[in-house]
């Protein structure tokens, strides 16, 4: 027959072999969940960062191109005018297809929607006829400003997210 002592010592062998693998296990479960937060917080800030340059050209161009979309007195401006309006778009136009990936398909039509607003008060400012002006910003009937404020209402929707989720935890 088997000892006592020998149940005991392959008892106690079969504990210490189950808690090493639960130990293992978990310790692997832990790096594995580590890892993959770490990757969503640089994946966030990523997000946050794209989506505040967009915001900063957005703003940018709001704050200059509105008094032109809402006066209509776009022929007052010169080429150096229009140079900068044209370079501030631009740089827009970049920030909403670097961000693209953070924003869904129909928060990235508003904000390609206020693009074509900023678009189209710029390619009016060196307008020299008064009919190259009358005709409305966007073929429907939103205005400059409900263009914008839909614009802007998907940029603080996507960057307070973030800061939400982390507020959660």
């Amino acid at each position: 027959m088997v000892s006592s002592a020998v149940v005991a010592v392959l008892g106690t062998l079969a504990g210490a072999a189950l808690s090493a693998g639960v130990t293992i296990h978990t310790t692997r479960v832990q790096e594995v969940n580590q890892n993959q937060r770490r990757q969503a917080e640089y994946l966030i800030e990523k997000k946050v960062d794209r989506l505040t340059e967009l915001h900063e050209s957005f703003t940018r161009c709001r704050a200059t191109l509105a008094p032109l979309a809402e006066s209509g007195t776009y022929a007052a401006y010169d080429r150096e005018d229009e140079r900068e309006f044209d370079e501030m778009v631009d740089e827009y136009h970049r920030s909403i297809h670097r961000a693209r990936i953070f924003v869904s398909d129909r928060q990235f039509e508003t904000l390609l929607d206020a693009l074509l607003a900023f678009q189209t008060v710029t390619e009016r400012a060196g307008a020299e006829r008064a009919e190259e002006v009358s005709a409305p910003i966007l073929d429907d009937d939103r205005s400059f400003r409900d263009v914008m404020a839909a614009a802007d209402e998907v940029l603080r929707e996507e960057l307070h997210e973030p800061v939400r989720a982390l507020e959660s935890e």
